[in-house]
């Protein structure tokens, strides 16, 4: 038995069809006469109805499954087209999305994002997709907020969620996170010349300043050359009057050493060059006169020497006559003029007569002993009067240097 509305075969006691759920109508019972009738009606009609009866019912039996089928395959085709749609719609939103994002856009991007996930929920690259953006989006939110600080000229603070960023951008790669990771040196570079420019005030020395400079190596931008020739123009400031001091006490390498180290971060300093010629210069011709003044000084301390051991001895009188005794005498003074003490002064002479000519010799000691330079002291001896001694004259004077 077969469904009248699909055709397809369907059970003796079933009530709807299997396959389209149609109720299943069945032929009731005939009585006698009927039977008979409907055979008088049959033999009357001839032998060609019941042929034609049978083919009306193969055509219905047909009809049925064919337009079911084309049914079924116009829903496939139907389905197909609308998820080609979808999946179409959901690229072109990945797409733009992805474009929005490495144009700096990230939220519009994760939007865009999100759009094609509510399309293909379960699409895997969608989903790895959005996930690099979420995780892009916490990193350029701590950018956003690094540029308020520095809009705020609060570097410090800036530099905090610099730091930040650039922990979360460890070891991500891709064009994504290239495009923030240049977003987050230029944002480093204007916090860090910010902060620079706020320190340099307090710093006095070079050796305060060198690691500002050195910071500023890492940065390329404008406004980092413009920070370290302020920079550098310190560090020339504070070697040249460093340096000026030091050539005033006369201290040549120092100040030629305090040029050096200032000459090793502006190595082209004009200034510096110029003034490292002058120390050289100053420190040449002080070399000159030191070199004769030594030579002087030599030459001095040897006619010092040669005054002190020829001419220490200054006789400041030389006296004599006849004592109470009738014997002769010769007394006297003497003035250290050397430049050192003198001790054990001694002193030679002769006794002449009144033609001068020499009668007699002697010599006797100054008391004290020791003169300090300056200081004076006396001599006296005594000789047997021979009645023609009339004068005496000094002929020789020995002393020791102390």
């Amino acid at each position: 038995m077969f469904c009248i509305q699909c055709g397809h075969k369907v059970t003796e006691t079933g009530k709807f069809c299997a396959n389209c759920g149609q109720a299943v109508q069945r032929s009731t019972g005939m009585s006698g006469g009927q039977k008979e009738a409907a055979a008088a009606t049959t033999v009357g009609r001839g032998a060609v109805q019941p042929k034609k009866q049978k083919n009306s019912t193969t055509l219905k039996m047909w009809i049925a499954p064919l337009l079911a089928a084309v049914v079924v395959c116009l829903g496939l085709v139907g389905d197909y087209t609308y998820q080609r749609y979808v999946n179409k719609k959901a690229e072109e939103l990945r797409i733009a999305g992805e474009s929005l994002a490495l144009e700096g856009n990230i939220a519009a991007g994760k939007e865009k994002m999100a759009d094609a996930l509510r399309k293909r929920p379960n699409s895997p690259v969608l989903q790895t997709d959005m996930e690099v953006l979420s995780d892009a989006a916490a990193i350029d939110e701590a950018i956003k907020e690094a540029h308020e600080f520095s809009a705020k000229n609060k570097p410090a603070e800036a530099l905090q969620k610099i730091e930040q960023a650039k922990k979360d951008l460890n070891n991500r790669k891709g064009s994504l996170y290239t495009m923030l990771s240049k977003q987050v040196q230029k944002e480093e570079a204007v916090a860090t010349i910010a902060q620079i420019k706020s320190e340099m005030p307090a710093k006095k020395t070079i050796d305060e300043l060198v690691p500002l400079l050195t910071k500023l190596d890492n940065f390329n931008e404008e406004e980092a050359k413009k920070a370290k020739l302020s920079i550098q123009g310190k560090i020339s400031g504070i070697a040249y009057n460093n340096a000026s001091k030091a050539l005033r006490e006369k201290d040549f390498t120092l100040a030629a050493n305090v040029v050096d180290e200032a000459l090793k971060y502006d190595s082209r300093n004009k200034k510096l060059v110029s003034f490292k010629e002058t120390i050289n210069q100053n420190k040449a011709s002080f070399e000159r006169a030191e070199q004769k003044r030594m030579e002087a000084a030599m030459e001095a301390a040897a006619a010092e020497e040669m005054k002190n051991r020829t001419q220490a001895v200054e006789l400041v009188s030389v006296n004599s006559g006849i004592d109470m005794n009738g014997d002769f005498t010769v007394t006297g003074e003497v003035r250290n003029v050397a430049t050192r003490p003198i001790a054990s002064i001694r002193l030679y002479y002769d006794i002449l007569d009144s033609a001068g000519q020499t009668v007699s010799t002697g010599s006797t000691y100054v008391y004290p002993i020791l003169l300090d330079v300056g200081s004076t002291g006396n001599f006296e001896d005594t000789q047997y009067n021979t009645g023609d001694m009339a004068s005496v004259h000094i002929t020789r004077v020995e002393w020791n240097l102390n």
